[in-house]
Formats: structure tokens, C-alpha cells, sequence
């Protein structure tokens, strides 16, 4: 789902399993670079863990795997950053032009990402790297290594 940035909430809000909502956010009246998580079943949406942090310019674009365990975002800034969504650790970076929207192949082996440029419309495919499975036990000897191609 793309962003659409208003004030200072981006309109891509993600629910996990457990109830928690994410969405870029800032506190000032500017465009979001800041990922947090908030607790749905309160009315006041109390905060959840610490924030994502390290973009320097607009978060564009977030995505799940199905497990809730990695979380990609995309951001003005030309990449997509792999999370470990527990922990808050920044996994990997994609170098990709201005990618939009996200989404995880069913088995998480891969992310998809379309970019927004004028009339030059693209589909990226980014391969999870291996230890990134691995550590969280979606690891198969079919994934190689990790490359981005344009399709």
C-alpha cells in the first residue's frame, strides 16, 4: 500500500497478530520518518516497543511477513530496510529507485516493490538474505544469495 502523507501520520497502517498497529508518524508537522507501533485495544493507542528508526527522509511504504517476525519499509531515501520487527535490528538494505509499494512472497524468501517515478513504472524483486531466514528458521537451500533484478 502506498503513503499518502497528511500532517504527520502516513496512511499505511499494518495490524500485527498481537494487536499492534504501525505506521510512519512523526510528532512534528512534517512528513513521516519514524515507524512506530501502537497498542489498538487502547483508546489513547499507547505506544509499543521502541521505535524503527534511522531515515533521514519520508517513509514511503511498509509491509509484513506473514509471520510478523521481518518488517521492510521503503523510504525517499532510495532503499528498502529489512527489520527484525521483535528486536527493532536493522537486518538488510535494498538500493532501490523510488520504491513505493511492498509485499512479501507467501513463503518470505522475497520482497516485491514497485517504485513511482513519473511515467517510469518498475517492479523490484529483493531475495531476504539467507542468515535473515536462517536465524529465523525459514531457511531452504533453494535461496542462493542476495540480489535485486528488475523485472
Amino acid at each position: 500500500m502506498g503513503t499518502e502523507s497528511g500532517g504527520n501520520v502516513s496512511y499505511t497502517p499494518f495490524r500485527t497478530k498481537q494487536g499492534t498497529v504501525l505506521a510512519a508518524f512523526t510528532f512534528a508537522d512534517s512528513s513521516p520518518t519514524t515507524i512506530c507501533g501502537f497498542d489498538a485495544s487502547t483508546l489513547d493507542l499507547d505506544t509499543v516497543g521502541a521505535p524503527f528508526e534511522g531515515y533521514s527522509k519520508t517513509v514511503l511504504g511498509l509491509a509484513f511477513s506473514f509471520d510478523d517476525a521481518l518488517l521492510p519499509s521503503a523510504s525517499d531515501v532510495q532503499t528498502i530496510q529489512l527489520w527484525a520487527f521483535e528486536s527493532r535490528q536493522l537486518l538488510a538494505s535494498f538500493h532501490v529507485l523510488n520504491p513505493d509499494i511492498l509485499v512479501f512472497s507467501p513463503n518470505t524468501y522475497q520482497v516485491a516493490c514497485t517504485t513511482r517515478y513519473r511515467d517510469d513504472h518498475k517492479i523490484y524483486i529483493c531475495n531476504t538474505p539467507r542468515d535473515t531466514l536462517v536465524t529465523n528458521g525459514l531457511a531452504s537451500d533453494v535461496l542462493a544469495t542476495v540480489r535485486i533484478r528488475g523485472i
